[in-house]
């Protein structure tokens, strides 16, 4: 199945030029029938995983560093008051 750019970018929720930059880009893919421009689901699909990815990674990023920068700070707590 494939959606035409407007249909694709509503599914985003963004702006066809928007789309269309992503498209150019090489962050989502396309085919083109003539002059139609047509995109596979799979590909939008594929598209937001990845960006889900992204976003997974830099939670679990600030969490670790978040983590360690409260035990450095409880450290620093614990050698203040001995």
């Amino acid at each position: 199945m494939t959606l035409r750019p407007r249909e694709a970018a509503d599914a985003l929720g963004v702006s066809e030029r928007t789309l269309r930059s992503l498209i150019r880009s090489g962050e989502i893919p396309h085919a083109k029938l003539n002059r139609a421009v047509l995109i596979p689901i799979a590909g939008l699909e594929a598209f937001i995983a990845s960006k889900m990815e992204e976003v997974e990674t830099i939670a679990s990023g600030e969490r670790l560093a978040g983590g360690q920068a409260a035990g450095h700070a409880g450290a620093q707590q614990g050698e203040g008051g001995q």
